[in-house]
């Protein structure tokens, strides 16, 4: 019953924070390119995989 209600709180705050965290996620992302372009390290692709993953559940 709690988890239900856990989710449906979440379902209608996923747009807010969706919202108020896209430019943090725009700017990591942006981040994560310039220096997978320059270092090319295997942990920041990673690491890149679960930010797009975190972003894709929060839109």
């Amino acid at each position: 019953m709690l988890d239900a209600f856990r989710g449906e709180v979440l379902r209608k705050n996923k747009k807010k924070y969706f919202y108020f965290f896209r430019p943090f996620f725009i700017y990591i992302l942006y981040m994560k390119k310039y220096l997978e372009a320059k270092l090319d390290l295997p942990y920041i692709r990673a690491a890149n995989r679960a930010l797009i993953s975190i972003y894709v559940f929060f839109s």
